[in-house]
């Protein structure tokens, strides 16, 4: 058996983020047979809450079921890279890490002290070969897995484009990013409002159908995330039509096209790229169609197909 743990809102509210991609997960192993199991809580794994079932439909097992389900010698747990001193109160031999988002996880907690620098670990999962190749830094010896995201595409796409410019909501102090990163974004748009006078909208908690629309109709996202662990914010904008632009680094550097890559802290040349991008649009549609080509990629076929071969590899390996 597997069993994936994740932390409890406090609102009981649906998965969101990171934690709905614990639950695809969930469903692909369970599709294919494998018995998985979601064990969700707060605290060092779960404590006691108010799940009774271990198929509860509002979120999985309570962690009292889970201590007397799991077969320490024989299941896999599975856990996010949250501290090594809680993956240790955590019972079994067979563990798992996955992390959806390196940068943060470190810069949180520190790389000594990250689940991923326990030792005795069956694998460790990332969602990006940038992650991956950070993680495969710190520990050389445990087989590292690149497991792939989906987004649903037909939830996306273009309508008239308006001289209409995004960003992905960059808040100083927010993890993600560093405050310097911030605080360009601000600069930017401060800029870009005076000098071009376009429309501007940070996409900051907004609900998941707003951000849909506005991607819609949008020429530009600018994407100035230093720290992201895919970033499917940029993918579901590049199925919009949507031109992200970035700077110079993994993971966006493995998907966007080269042109709209900056090195980092170059301000100037993305503004001039967004810039013309609202004035001549045509001059980027090979950009825009090569960027939607490489977004329908990120599918749910496969995002099943590399999880079952990280499955299939980490039950290859176990005694």
């Amino acid at each position: 058996m597997w069993f994936y743990g994740v932390r409890r809102s406090a609102d009981r509210s649906p998965p969101r983020g990171g934690q709905r991609v614990v639950w695809q997960h969930n469903d692909i192993l369970r599709a294919a047979g494998v018995d998985s199991y979601i064990v969700r809580g707060q605290g060092r794994l779960a404590r006691q809450n108010p799940f009774s079932r271990p198929h509860a439909d509002d979120g999985g097992a309570p962690e009292s079921w889970f201590l007397r389900t799991v077969r320490p010698d024989r299941d896999v747990v599975v856990v996010p890279g949250f501290r090594f001193r809680q993956l240790q109160s955590i019972p079994g031999r067979h563990k798992v890490v996955f992390s959806q988002n390196v940068f943060v996880t470190a810069r949180a907690m520190g790389f000594t002290d990250t689940a991923w620098s326990a030792e005795g670990l069956r694998a460790i999962m990332c969602v990006s070969e940038g992650n991956a190749e950070v993680v495969r830094l710190s520990r050389p010896e445990c087989p590292v897995l690149t497991v792939t995201n989906s987004v649903d595409a037909s939830r996306f796409g273009p309508v008239e484009k308006e001289r209409l410019v995004l960003s992905n909501g960059l808040s100083i102090g927010c993890e993600k990013n560093p405050v310097d990163t911030a605080i360009a974004a601000q600069l930017l748009f401060a800029r870009a409002d005076r000098v071009d006078g376009f429309q501007y909208w940070p996409l900051q908690d907004m609900p998941h159908e707003q951000v849909a629309h506005l991607l819609s109709r949008a020429r530009a996202l600018i994407f100035l995330s230093a720290h992201e662990g895919l970033g499917l914010l940029a993918i579901e904008a590049m199925l919009s039509d949507t031109l992200v632009f970035a700077f110079r680094r993994p993971p966006m550097s493995e998907y966007l096209p080269d042109r709209c890559l900056f090195e980092f802290g170059d301000l100037e040349g993305i503004a001039d790229a967004v810039q013309d991008a609202l004035d001549h649009p045509e001059s980027w549609r090979p950009e825009v169609e090569a960027a939607r080509e490489t977004a329908l990629g990120f599918n749910e076929a496969a995002q099943e197909r590399s999880v079952l071969e990280a499955w299939l590899e980490i039950e290859r390996e176990l005694p």
